[in-house]
């Protein structure tokens, strides 16, 4: 056991006089690199696509053919922006009304 002290306290010794300061520093710069390229990678992107997706849900118009998160195509027969509320057709005698959030893409 006293091998392992003595080996630790030569590795310390051995380093000289530095007082190993940067170290601190530099595990600061590395995080904020770290999270700056998650940022970019992850974060940018994904704030692209909801402003991409609002600005097709706030242009929905009659006639418009959809598919819903549920995986429910259709076809928008009336738009409710009071309410946000859009009315799909799925068949013909089967009309859906759905949250306009609900509404995935536009075909």
């Amino acid at each position: 056991m006293d091998f392992f002290a003595t080996a630790a306290y030569a590795e310390s010794a051995s380093t000289g006089s530095s007082s190993g300061g940067g170290s601190g520093m530099i595990l600061i710069v590395m995080m904020v690199v770290t999270f700056g390229i998650f940022y970019v990678l992850t974060i940018l992107p994904q704030k692209k696509r909801d402003k991409a997706h609002k600005a097709m849900i706030d242009n929905l118009q009659k006639n418009d053919k959809v598919l819903t998160i549920g995986g429910i195509y259709g076809v928008v027969t009336a738009v409710d922006a009071e309410k946000g509320i859009v009315t799909i057709k799925i068949a013909d005698s089967t009309k859906v009304e759905v949250v306009k959030t609900a509404i995935q893409t536009k075909m």
